[in-house]
């Protein structure tokens, strides 16, 4: 069954999250004051697998500059009163 799943989400520069093999990413929004990631997943899947996913801030470094890592843009989401501005992005090798 095709079903959108929904996990919360630290405000930090890398963590990881475990979800189904073939969920895909859609969005990070805020949901009642915390960062909060949806993806959607084609099948019922018992099989996870962990995804990483990183935070960056508007004009703040990315990353490790000595890494191949690929970073995938999700969202980028403005809080406090436009003030905040965070980019959410996947990481894989």
């Amino acid at each position: 069954m095709r079903t959108i799943w929904k996990e919360k989400l630290e405000i930090k520069p890398l963590q990881t999250i475990q979800i189904p093999f073939d969920a895909k990413l859609l969005t990070v929004q805020m949901q009642y004051g915390e960062p909060s990631i949806w993806y959607y997943v084609p099948h019922s899947n018992n099989c996870l697998e962990p995804r990483d996913i990183a935070m960056g801030l508007t004009g703040q470094p990315l990353g490790d500059d000595n890494s191949s890592a690929k970073y995938r843009h999700i969202s980028t989401v403005i809080v406090e009163s436009d003030t905040f501005v965070m980019h959410w992005f996947e990481v894989t090798a």
